[in-house]
């Protein structure tokens, strides 16, 4: 494994990647073509994966293929914390002591990583979150894809595709959010200068014959509180919507008046989880 959580890498794809989504039970081919990426297919994995993967792959003659997994949240854990006042070099050893008052379990069964926020508005602190896996979740996955004839790269967590599909949108100098809602799982993503401010799970959900509720908008409204109140020169202007849900236009109009702030739907419902697969890609890709 080269990469993990959110981590930018230099690698470049002879042929294509595979691009496993586990919280969508998604896989998809992407392949580059005139400097940009273009997914050539999406198939369901199906909740009973097990042997699925290995088939798709082999009907597909992807063997050898360099791949992207994409965690489910489930896997992983994200704290909000201060990271020790050390050296760079230093900050993950550092870290291990912090994990002892988070984990249920040892130190030593766990990987971790952090992702550094910027400054707060008091600047002797120093923010970030601390993203954690069980070493034998990760060992199982990775075997998982290796059994596939699929050479793993990149394990990733969605917060981290979500913040490239922000980067992508215009005026990114200023303050934004991207909104995704889905039946499984939503949440906001808070950023600025291509730089993570926030990222925080909404605890709302909805089915879909239902009304878009209005505990969504105090979830949002909380969040931008929130960071607003910790950050410095940080205010959200425009919100980006991507959502699962049926999306039309007075869903769009109901969210952006009871904001009081511009929405935008970045792309319709049938090609939201493609849109994402595409921002990942050209994180560790491009």
């Amino acid at each position: 494994m080269k990469a993990w959580f959110g981590k930018k890498t230099s690698q470049k794809a002879t042929q294509g990647v595979v691009v496993i989504m586990l919280p969508m039970q998604k896989i998809a081919w992407v392949e580059q073509s005139k400097g940009e990426w273009l997914i050539k297919q999406v198939d369901s994995l199906g909740t009973d994966s097990s042997g699925l993967l290995a088939s798709w792959v082999k009907s597909q003659h992807k063997e050898g293929a360099d791949c992207i997994i994409v965690l489910d949240h489930h896997d992983v854990e994200l704290f909000n914390m201060q990271l020790p006042n050390v050296p760079t070099a230093e900050l993950n050893e550092a870290l291990q002591w912090r994990l002892v008052d988070y984990l249920d379990y040892s130190t030593e069964s766990a990987i971790w990583d952090y992702i550094e926020l910027p400054s707060t508005r008091d600047k002797l602190d120093h923010w970030g979150y601390l993203v954690v896996m069980r070493r034998e979740r990760m060992d199982a996955v990775t075997q998982w894809i290796s059994d596939a004839s699929l050479n793993p790269q990149v394990m990733d967590i969605l917060p981290s595709a979500l913040m490239e599909v922000l980067k992508q949108c215009p005026e990114q100098q200023k303050g934004q959010a991207l909104l995704y809602l889905s039946a499984e799982r939503s949440c906001i993503v808070i950023g600025k200068d291509s730089s993570l401010y926030m990222h925080r799970e909404l605890d709302v959900s909805w089915s879909a014959d239902q009304k878009w509720p209005d505990e969504l908008i105090i979830e949002i409204q909380r969040s931008v509180d929130y960071c607003s109140t910790k950050f410095q020169n940080i205010h959200v202007v425009q919100y980006q919507l991507l959502t699962t849900y049926d999306c039309n236009k007075e869903n769009v109009a109901w969210l952006q008046d009871e904001l009081a702030t511009p929405v935008n739907l970045v792309t319709d419902t049938e090609h939201c989880t493609e849109t994402i697969i595409k921002s990942l890609v050209r994180l560790h890709y491009d």
